[in-house]
């Protein structure tokens, strides 16, 4: 900085600023989700994994030249399939693995999803976790991993409704109800169970 003044202290008239400048860095991160998140045990959960380039340089751009994601199957869950656009799955019990060929250089930009679909096999807590790496240095390795939970279950919820043909009505006159029983699920009603609906005349109001 100068001025047309006179300056009684010129050494504090220039600054200087050094930037260092890393090659062979890519920040990558990846979330996961799951759908639905309570299965009926024996049915399918869907997940949805997504890999992000956060920063840096180009991701996958050093040998080997991919970017991998690893997904294990831990106990309560059997593969089923796993694909995404641009990624090659393939699954080695328990691992899903998928690999994309870099350089992927869209800085803070979400890459193509990957699709894993797996058979829930127990009840309770089922976990899953995801993880994403590349060939570069990482700068931020805290969001190279993502996990969620599905709830595995044999409970079926049962809901009842009723509607009646016609109210009010005259001593003498028929009338009609219809009963309408639902499974909101998870679990179907097995094979050999039984679905019992009882009445109750002479309340009011009525009641099944």
């Amino acid at each position: 900085v100068s001025s047309p003044l006179p300056d009684g202290n010129t050494s504090n008239n220039t600054v200087t600023a050094t930037t260092t400048v890393n090659s062979g860095y890519a920040d990558v991160s990846i979330t996961k989700t799951a759908a639905p998140t309570t299965v009926a045990v024996g049915g399918n959960v869907t997940y949805t994994v997504r890999g992000r380039l956060n920063g840096g340089g180009p991701a996958g751009g050093l040998p080997p030249g991919l970017i991998t994601v690893t997904d294990t199957l831990g106990a309560g869950l059997t593969f089923v399939s796993a694909a995404g656009t641009g990624w090659t799955c393939t699954f080695s019990a328990p691992v899903v693995t998928c690999t994309r060929p870099g350089p992927f250089s869209t800085n803070y930009t979400n890459m193509p999803d990957i699709t894993i679909v797996a058979t829930v096999t127990a009840v309770g807590t089922v976990g899953n976790t995801a993880t994403i790496a590349a060939p570069e240095l990482d700068p931020v390795p805290a969001n190279n991993t993502a996990s969620v939970n599905v709830t595995g279950s044999n409970s079926v919820d049962l809901r009842m409704t009723k509607a009646v043909s016609q109210s009010p009505v005259v001593p003498g006159y028929n009338f009609n109800y219809t009963l309408t029983v639902a499974n909101l699920g998870p679990a179907p009603v097995a094979i050999g169970q039984v679905v019992t609906v009882n009445g109750k005349f002479g309340t009011t109001p009525d009641q099944a």
